[in-house]
């Protein structure tokens, strides 16, 4: 019998940090790997009760100069090395069988872990994602969505920059002649208290945008 998923994943954190910390992408797979095939831990666990946290750390351990940008490019590296091993063992449905979301990181956003994240468990879900990725133009999102006409649009902001743009790329949507069932926004620059009105709803992490998507396509 496998341990409660709390203890597994407080010692894979250990486990996955310092594989993160000596660069060792190898490792790091395995371990992420064996979590899912053999141990039976969700994608969702591994992905918000594990390596979010661990890359939280490697940011904090850059900020603080115990790491070079360097190392902690590669550390991000490596973890989207991860997830695209793991990715596809989160689909319980069919790929594409349901409603679109088009999920992008707006402005000069780079950073796309937790973007990224989402779109792996969405896609397992069966929802038809489209991955814009990082630094997309707030001005350029009425064109698009006009163009692809998701159910559903997914932003990204983790820096203060980018939700100071929030509002306006939420009138971009709205000005797009598409009407979407909602806008799922999250990320460390969400402004405190924010609130888009009935149809936008915000995420803490990857569980909760799950929660959230389901919600929007209900």
């Amino acid at each position: 019998m496998s341990t409660p998923a709390s203890t597994d994943a407080a010692t894979l954190r250990e486990e996955l940090l310092g594989a993160l910390m000596k660069g060792d992408a190898a490792l790091a797979e395995l371990i992420a790997l064996d979590a899912v095939t053999e141990d039976g831990m969700s994608v969702t666990t591994l992905y918000v009760d594990v390596l979010a946290p661990v890359l939280e750390e490697i940011g904090h351990r850059w900020e603080g100069g115990a790491l070079s940008v360097a190392d902690e490019h590669l550390a991000t590296g490596i973890a989207h090395s991860v997830m695209r091993l793991v990715g596809r063992a989160a689909t319980r449905r069919p790929r594409r069988s349901r409603e679109r979301v088009l999920l992008a990181a707006i402005g000069n956003e780079s950073h796309v872990v937790g973007l990224r994240m989402i779109a792996d468990l969405a896609e397992g879900a069966g929802f038809d994602v489209q991955f814009l990725g990082a630094a997309v133009p707030v001005e350029s999102l009425g064109d698009i969505v006009a163009k692809h006409q998701p159910d559903i649009v997914g932003l990204s902001v983790t820096m203060a920059a980018s939700a100071e743009q929030l509002a306006l790329a939420l009138e971009e949507i709205a000005c797009s002649g598409h009407q979407v069932r909602g806008v799922l926004v999250g990320g460390a620059g969400m402004p405190e208290g924010f609130d888009g009105g009935p149809s936008v709803r915000a995420a803490a992490d990857a569980r909760e945008a799950m929660n959230a998507l389901e919600q929007l396509a209900a």
